[in-house]
This record gives structure tokens, sequence and C-alpha cells, in this order.
């Protein structure tokens, strides 16, 4: 169990993050990133991903491969996140 502050100065408790929730949520990053390489989309945004920080690590890690930008913007409760992919700049 990971303990996790909020900017608000609230703590609270995270469960480890279910293995089939996080390789889900990968392949929408992956798709989100496809669109953005093919100029279909300037930016997408992956909204209400709940995979938490390894899902950032590694939608960051995928987006650098692939010369895109991945940020995530956590919601107030740190309980999930969204993801924008988008060419740098």
């Amino acid at each position: 169990m990971e303990i996790s502050r909020t900017g608000t100065g609230a703590t609270h408790a995270r469960t480890a993050v279910n293995p089939s929730l996080l390789e889900h949520e990968l392949k929408l990053c992956a798709g989100a990133i496809a669109l953005v390489v093919s100029g279909g989309a300037p930016r997408v945004w992956l909204v209400g991903m709940r995979a938490g920080r390894e899902l950032v690590r590694q939608a960051i890690t995928m987006g650098h491969a692939a010369d895109l930008a991945v940020r995530a913007r956590w919601w107030p409760d740190e309980e999930a996140l969204d993801l924008v992919v988008e060419h740098y700049g």
C-alpha cells in the first residue's frame, strides 16, 4: 500500500494497481500515441486513467520513443489522472 499526499495536505492510502487495468490503459496510450504520430489528431486527452504512477512512467517512455510529449494531469484527489499526448512545443 502506498501513502499519497494531495495538494491540499490530505493523506490517503492507495492500493496496488490491477495488472489488467495497467495493461488496458497502456493500450489506450499506445493508440493515442499512434493517432498523434499519424497526424490524425494534434493532441489526444485520455481522461480518467486509474493505473497511477506506473502508467505515467511507462506512457512517458512510450511518448519519448515516438518523439511526443506525454503529460499527466492528476485529479485533485489523486485517485485518477488525465494524460495529454502531443508534439513537443
